[in-house]
């Protein structure tokens, strides 16, 4: 499925018999977490495939959501679940936003896993980074609509720098945090003010 994708396929029918091949396993192991959470990730991934095509996609999203549910009820000290499912709710706001719906609690709830992963393994950087992503976003999202952002945009920053200081050759949270310096400063321009110390930071 992934390669079909990568590739520019309809992967419809990978992401299919994988989520079978699963579903066989869980039949017979039903507390079989691990296999959860890989069931959770095909429907994620074909999730957003559709999403971004604009093809309906929320029972997609709903069944990944009730299997990582079921993953963390078996095995909540897992801190990889915890950050799945928040990867999960952060990727779906996005999807939700593009089409025209309101992702904020799920960029909230997003962020609520992505602290909980946390809290099980602070040296996560797959955590703190797309928790990161998640403020970014929620930061962003309400600027659209006129709200405050400064908490969020003050948590964004700091969760990238604590994800730089884990990993500072991680390619995608320097651009994480670029992203959200850009974001900041169009903001802070089109207010009138002077956007030059976000550009150059």
């Amino acid at each position: 499925g992934d390669l079909r994708t990568r590739t520019g396929e309809d992967p419809s029918a990978d992401f299919e018999s994988a989520i079978a091949d699963l579903t066989r396993a869980l039949t017979l192991d039903p507390d079989h977490a691990s296999a959860l959470v890989a069931r959770a990730k095909a429907r994620a991934d074909w999730c957003l495939w559709r999403s971004a095509r604009g093809l309906e996609s929320t029972a997609h999203f709903a069944a990944a959501l009730a299997d990582l549910d079921r993953a963390i009820a078996i095995n909540p000290r897992e801190s990889a679940y915890w950050t799945w499912r928040g990867k999960l709710r952060v990727n779906s706001g996005l999807g939700l936003e593009a089409r025209g719906g309101d992702p904020e609690p799920l960029y909230r709830g997003g962020v609520d896993d992505l602290t909980h992963a946390l809290e099980l393994d602070p040296g996560s950087t797959d955590a703190v980074q797309t928790r990161g992503r998640a403020h970014t976003n929620l930061g962003d999202w309400r600027r659209r609509q006129g709200k405050g952002a400064a908490d969020a945009d003050e948590a964004a920053e700091a969760d990238l720098a604590r994800a730089l200081a884990l990993d500072a050759s991680e390619a995608i949270t320097w651009q994480y945090r670029g992203d959200l310096r850009q974001s900041r400063g169009a903001a802070r321009q089109a207010g009138g003010g002077d956007p030059q110390e976000l550009y150059a930071a």
